[in-house]
């Protein structure tokens, strides 16, 4: 055992105790996941130099979702306060140039704390809003030296003729005092100060209190700091921070906790791992938001990922751990799979040999962009299964099949499914549904499906599409509602109807209509139609796509007795469209679909009238058995009657009154 090693695994019990004491629940993927960056980040020194990083690990001050709350909570109150409950006319930004500064985090929390509409938190530039606004809040994370508040304030305040607050979560002593000498602000409203005394070298220090433990500790974190970050080895401007929040790390945190090749990281010729990343966010140009043009057809990887803590902590799990070798991630086109694994894929350090599956995608393509010899084409498909695979141990490959749902070749499919069985290497598989060889295979596999997204997490998504695709747009959280009720938290509907919404005003006819405003723009299929339905309607499956269709004619959830009675009603069809996802079973034994799939398919139904005679009488034979007292089921009958046409609504009505 290296010495490294032996020494990680001696103070495990101290490791664990650390995670316990930062909030990850014991047996968790999280909990996992920051073990294993813990022994990463543990690997970057020297042996003799573990024990006293494992010191400083143990100092870092780590501010948990419930403890940032907290802190919104009461600034919100404090914020009341000051301006007498009168928000109307109080507009809120975060402090800088860009709407992606590290106070934006944190905006839809205050917005939701104050109880305000977006009319308060625009997006385009303070600038633009003097007219109509009685003050401006500006909302930061951190104050460290004060330097960078002082200078925005003085810099582009000064002379706007409108107060501005300033309200941040946490400062130290000596910067608040700074920023309230020098700076602009009307007030500066603090959640909570440190003082130099949580300050990791300062002379009056608290965190380590011994003199000569403490300038060794220093020495240490200053020598890996100059090469890190090399104008500020102790954090940004001396600051010695041992800080971290869950949606980021500020830079004046001392490097050696933060730097990686995402952030301000300096470049080295030797990779370093990190223990809670900074994450450095990109501010999308100007360029890229012109409404139609080719680089704006899909949501940009750039972007950030919204409500997919738990996701990323399930694909980054098993990418890191080193007893896991096949993982399926699988869900409907737009799901957000690829922006998922984009995201994931940079916060871990491994190398992967990644390729886009399309149709033509063979065998001999499998065997290239592994590095394997290829075999003769008379061989076996038994033989060439056995030759890949044992080559994919022996040489330890890392792989990621994306888009494999496209794959059309049975050899490679074939290959694929016996892979859930190697004990060496990594393959991790991305496709929209779970394929069929998977599916009938007896044994469980390792899988997980993308979710849509949940309430929440979708408002914060539109306001990322508006903030990229027209800053200038505005949805009041109402219009949000009607969107996510409409998509039911599905990604690229969103950023569909944010597009719309960028060149039309009227939401609910966009709503209303949105198969035709969808032809429109894509009057092909190849973005949103294609990658919603391309499962089934690429893969030219006839009978797929007759039975959706028809089911499509439902407006509500169905018993399994209901799909029977459809024309083009199969077992087998039907459950390879389950596998699919675009028919989903539901409470009480029923099935549904997602109400842009039934929107969608309804429209390429062609025996509309046939279809809704058929559910009209089954929802009649209830109505025979029970009378009015089954008024649902009446009503239903009614409904489908009426869609059948004039005629069946009248003999409908004959036949109900003649009962």
């Amino acid at each position: 055992m290296d010495p490294k090693t032996e020494i990680i695994i001696a103070r495990n019990n101290e490791i664990e105790a650390l995670l316990s004491e930062w909030g990850f629940i014991p047996d968790s993927p999280q909990r996992d996941q920051k073990k294993s960056q813990i022994k990463l980040w543990l690997s970057n020194f020297r042996p003799s130099q573990i024990n006293d990083a494992i010191l400083i690990l143990s100092k870092i001050q780590y501010k948990d979702e419930h403890m940032i709350r907290g802190a919104i909570t009461q600034l919100a109150k404090e914020i009341k306060n000051i301006f007498q409950d009168d928000l109307s006319f109080i507009k809120f930004f975060p402090l800088g140039e860009s709407p992606s500064s590290s106070g934006g985090m944190y905006l839809y929390d205050y917005k939701k704390e104050l109880s305000l509409s977006e009319d308060n938190f625009p997006y385009n530039d303070f600038r633009s809003n003097l007219a109509n606004s009685k003050a401006f809040v500006f909302f930061d994370d951190i104050i460290g030296s004060g330097k960078q508040a002082t200078k925005f304030a003085n810099t582009n305040l000064k002379n706007l003729g409108i107060k501005s607050y300033y309200v941040v979560l946490f400062a130290f002593e000596a910067g608040l005092r700074k920023v309230k000498k020098e700076a602009c602000f009307e007030e500066v409203i603090c959640g909570a100060i440190l003082s130099d005394e949580e300050r990791a070298f300062h002379d009056c220090s608290q965190v380590f209190t011994d003199a000569n433990l403490r300038e060794k500790l220093k020495k240490l974190c200053e020598s890996y700091g100059k090469r890190l970050f090399p104008r500020h080895p102790l954090g940004y401007d001396d600051s010695q921070a041992l800080l971290s929040f869950p949606h980021n790390t500020p830079n004046n945190t001392l490097p050696i906790i933060w730097a990686s090749t995402e952030n301000e990281k300096a470049a080295v010729d030797y990779p370093w791992y990190p223990i809670f990343e900074r994450k450095k966010k990109k501010r999308v140009p100007q360029e890229i938001r012109t409404l139609f043009s080719d680089s704006n057809l899909k949501p940009r990887y750039d972007l950030d990922l919204i409500g997919r803590e738990d996701d990323v902590s399930i694909l980054k799990s098993f990418l890191l751990d080193t007893d896991r070798h096949f993982f399926l991630l699988w869900g409907v086109g737009g799901m957000g799979k690829t922006h998922l694994l984009s995201h994931t894929l940079a916060k871990v350090n491994k190398k992967f040999i990644y390729y886009t599956c399309n149709k033509e995608f063979t065998l001999k393509k499998l065997f290239r962009i592994c590095g394997i010899k290829d075999i003769s084409d008379s061989t076996s498909t038994e033989n060439k299964t056995q030759v890949f695979i044992e080559e994919f141990i022996r040489n330890n490959i890392h792989l990621i099949l994306d888009d494999y749902y496209e794959v059309l070749d049975q050899e490679v499919r074939t290959i694929v499914a016996q892979m859930i069985h190697i004990h060496r290497g990594k393959l991790l598989v991305i496709s929209r549904a779970i394929p069929r060889e998977l599916n009938s295979i007896s044994c469980t596999f390792p899988k997980h499906r993308l979710p849509p997204l949940g309430r929440d997490s979708y408002f914060k998504l539109l306001d990322d599409y508006v903030v990229w695709k027209n800053p200038s747009l505005h949805i009041s959280d109402e219009n949000k509602e009607k969107i996510y009720r409409k998509t039911l938290g599905y990604p690229l509907a969103g950023h569909l109807i944010v597009r719309l919404l960028a060149a039309r005003a009227n939401l609910d006819q966009i709503l209303n209509n949105l198969v035709e405003f969808v032809e429109e723009i894509d009057p092909e299929g190849r973005e949103f139609i294609g990658v919603l339905l391309g499962v089934i309607f690429e893969k030219e499956n006839r009978e797929e796509i007759e039975l959706l269709c028809q089911f499509s004619a439902f407006t509500e959830s169905v018993g399994i007795d209901g799909v029977r009675i459809l024309p083009s009603y199969n077992l087998i069809t039907l459950e390879n469209i389950i596998r699919k996802d675009l028919i989903w079973l539901v409470e009480e034994e029923k099935l549904s679909t997602h109400p842009l799939v039934r929107e969608f398919a309804y429209n390429r139904l062609k025996n509309k009238v046939q279809v809704h005679k058929r559910i009209a009488g089954y929802y009649e034979s209830f109505v025979h058995l029970y009378g009015l007292d089954d008024i649902d089921r009446f009503e239903k009958a009614l409904q489908h009657n009426s869609a059948a046409g004039s005629d069946e609504v009248l003999s409908f009505n004959s036949r109900s009154l003649s009962e």
